[in-house]
Parts: C-alpha cells; sequence; structure tokens
C-alpha cells in the first residue's frame, strides 16, 4: 500500500510505503517506517498483487507507538470495501 498525508483538502505529494496489518473493515494497524502522528489524516491506496485497487481509502491516525501506527477509516468507497472484505474472508 502507499500513503500520502492529507492537511484539509491539501494532499501531500509525498507518498509513503507500508502495510496495513490486523485489519477490519473499520480499522487496521499501520506498519511503516514513515512517521505520522496521532490525528493525521491519511489518503491510502491499496494494492492487488502490486496492482492498485479501484478507489481510494482514506483514515485518521489514532496512535502512533511502539505497538503500532492504529488508523480508524474514515472514508471507504465501495471497492475498497469489497477489497477489504474479500481479504478478511480469505485471511480467516
Amino acid at each position: 500500500m502507499r500513503f500520502s498525508l492529507v492537511s484539509g483538502a491539501v494532499v501531500a505529494p509525498t507518498t509513503h510505503s507500508g502495510a496495513l496489518t490486523q485489519l477490519s473493515t473499520d480499522e487496521a494497524e499501520l506498519a511503516t517506517g514513515a512517521e505520522v502522528a496521532p490525528l493525521t489524516n491519511l489518503k491510502i491506496q491499496l494494492l492487488d498483487r502490486g496492482a492498485p485497487v479501484a478507489g481510494d481509502l482514506y483514515a485518521k491516525v489514532l496512535a502512533d507507538d511502539e505497538g503500532g501506527t492504529r488508523l480508524a477509516f474514515t472514508s471507504v468507497p465501495p471497492t475498497v470495501r469489497e477489497f477489504l472484505e474479500q481479504r478478511l474472508t480469505r485471511d480467516v
């Protein structure tokens, strides 16, 4: 996955890479080397075998500590929700 920081309506031009772990349809933990402060908004582009999933996922950083970076999804397009549900079903 790739993500950018969002401030107001402005999406930063820099993208960072990471991985979503402990995934649910509403929240996830983000593993990344980038620093992200709590309450930061993120625009996330999910990847499926290297190809972008249609639609952008938006999330807010709830916490960033030694336990990981916890995210709450704030906008989940139908195509992204379907992709997440498929991943959750496959991982069970």
